[in-house]
Parts: C-alpha cells; structure tokens; sequence
C-alpha cells in the first residue's frame, strides 16, 4: 500500500474521504447489496450505516430508481452516468426530494462490480423553485394586469374618447403608450424566461430540418441586413440535418443570436451560420465581425438584462439585454447547452449544442 504525505496511506485516505463527503454517497455491489454508507447518506434516509450496509438497496433508499431505471438491471449500460432528480422514502415515510447521480464500479476490464450512487437534498432547493413560481404567478397577474388597463385608457384618450387632444398632449401620450408597449414586453419575455427555466412551458417536439428553420430565419431578415449592407453566408452540411425540436422555439433562439450578430457588426460585414453535426447532437454558431466582447464581461452574456460596455452601430436601438437570456432558455429547455467567446480575428461566436433526438422528457 503506497504511503501519503503524513503517513495516511490509500485505504486510510478513502476511509476519511467518503463519510466527510457533503453529499450522500452509497456503494452497491452487482446483488443490489449495499457496501458503503457514509453520514450525509444516513442524515437523508434516517438509516445508520450499521443498518444499512448488508441490506438490499430498494429497502433502505426507496427512489423512483428502484423499479424501471434500476441501475442494478442488465440493461444498465456500465459507461452510462444517470442523473436524475428524484425523491426517496427515509425511515420515517418522509418524502425527501433529492438529486441522484449514479455511475458504475468497473475495472480496467471492464468488469462491473457494483454501483455508486450520490445522493444531493434538494429540499432547500424546491423551496427556492417554490418562490420561483411565486414570482411567476406575480407577473401573470399582479403585474400584467395594471399594465394592460393603463396601456387600454391611454390608447382611449389618444383615439380622443375623453374629447380632442393638442399637438403637445397627443405627443406626450404616445410617448407613454410606447413605453408601456416596452414595459409590457419586458414583462411578457421575464415571465417567459422563468417559465421556460422552470420547464412550466412544454416543448411541442417534432422532427424538423434545422437547415429549413435557418433558411426560413434569414428569408426574413434579410431587410435588415441589407439596410447595413451585411452578407449572411450559411455553411451547412450536404446532407439535412434532422432534429427533434420544438421549431418556433428554435427559431425564436436562433433569430435572437442573428439579430444580435447584425446590431453589432458593422456595415458592409459578413455574419456566418453553421451548422455541424456531431454524434447524436448538433452544434449552430453564429459569427460576426463586430468589436466583440469586454472577456470580463463574456460569462453574463446570457444574464438576463446584462448589457455589455460594447456599443452598437449607429443608427441601432440598445437592446432590452433580454435577448441572449432568451436563447439560453430555450436552448437549455432543449436540454442543450450555449457558449460565447471572442474571435481572435475580431467579432463574436455564439454557438449552441442540442441533442438531436429531442432532450425534453
């Protein structure tokens, strides 16, 4: 046994780690018998480790994965990793939300031993997606309603029901009518932004051509290139690229980087659009040859109201700083993942990965 720093050789060294873990860690081997059992492990289920190792792991952990997904069957794959958030029944019949992560015990060979499982309390994180639907529920209705009513009878006294208006009176009243309009959109992206991270918002799944959805995109947009004098190239693969995706939503997304990509490039520029698949995902960037990003600035980009230092060409509107919090949304909604970063020639690169055979259960 090779001797540590301290004289703490390896075994003594596993025998301190795995009950300090913060997380419940519990060892199964290939019976389904329970191996190791440390203290987070014992506070979540209420079991000790004396009564819990040496016994089955549906009597003592009780989770959802104990009957179709039990990482114990055959079917378990031994290079799979599953995460799942879940709940298990402790000792007491108390319902405890937790997050579990399991993984299989191998070696070199391949030769399947068991399994480990984490186990994280999710029960202070429910309580903060608790207040989450609180605050979702007050924008439905505590804040959209005033809004609308106040937009109604502005939209009444400029069509004169409460008799003629002047030329100064009128001016001022559409000026608050559009920024009510700006507020109430502000309101109706928050809210969409929530439901979206919340999964309130159901993805209608279907298969679709991504290639079609970027053609369909910059049919539509190209008025607003061509005001600056910008080309849009579309580098695609010969061959269509088949997703499984909610298409409006993956419009939405992939509209908000091409409109973001012409705000900030200059004029008589180019804004590239790839698409490459790979394995069973598939990756879109958007390039642009704008002035690119503050890199302090680069992990908030997709913050929700986060407006950068970077300027935007003349003649444009500043963003709401919603935009990009929007693509995040989506696109993590999709069970994808997004990035950012500047390119070293100058401008920006937005790329996002999704899973082609949808990622939304």
């Amino acid at each position: 046994m090779k001797i540590l720093k301290d004289g703490i050789g390896h075994e003594e060294l596993c025998n301190l780690i795995i009950p300090s873990l913060p997380i419940g860690f519990v060892a199964i081997d290939t019976s389904g018998t329970i191996l190791e059992f440390n203290r987070e492990a014992e506070k979540l289920t209420g079991y000790t480790r004396n009564e819990a190792v040496g016994k089955r792991c549906n009597e003592v952990l009780k989770s959802s994965l104990c009957d179709a997904k039990c990482p114990i069957s055959e079917e378990f794959e031994q290079t799979k990793i599953i995460k799942e958030d879940t709940f298990l029944i402790n000792k007491s019949g108390t319902r405890i939300p937790v997050s579990i992560t399991v993984t299989s015990i191998t070696d070199p060979t391949g030769k399947q031993y068991g399994i480990i499982e984490l186990l994280r309390d999710r029960r202070e994180q429910e309580k903060l997606e608790q207040h989450r639907d609180i605050l979702i529920s007050m924008f439905a209705h505590d804040l959209k309603a005033p809004v609308a009513i106040a937009g109604g009878f502005i939209l009444r006294l400029l069509n004169g029901k409460a008799g003629e208006l002047n030329a100064k009176q009128k001016t001022y009243l559409e000026t608050v009518y559009r920024e009510i309009q700006r507020l109430e959109n502000y309101i109706h992206v928050i809210l969409e932004i929530l439901r979206l991270e919340a999964g309130k918002v159901p993805l209608s799944l279907e298969e679709c051509s991504l290639e079609e959805i970027i053609e369909e995109i910059i049919d539509g947009i190209k008025v607003k290139a061509g005001e600056k004098k910008i080309k849009i190239m579309m580098q695609v693969p010969d061959e269509l690229t088949i997703i499984k995706a909610d298409s409006k939503q993956l419009q939405r997304a992939i509209t908000n980087l091409l409109d973001n990509a012409i705000k900030f490039s200059p004029k008589s520029s180019e804004v590239y659009v790839k698409v490459k698949p790979v394995d069973d995902s598939v990756i879109l960037e958007v390039e642009d040859r704008g002035p690119g990003i503050d890199e302090k600035d680069l992990p908030h980009v997709f913050d929700p109201f986060f407006k950068g230092k970077t300027k935007v060409e003349e003649g444009e509107e500043p963003g709401s700083g919603l935009g990009l919090a929007v693509v995040k949304s989506i696109i993590e909604a999709h069970g994808g993942e997004v990035w950012a970063q500047n390119r070293p020639e100058g401008g920006m690169k937005f790329w996002f990965k999704v899973p082609k055979h949808g990622g939304q259960e």
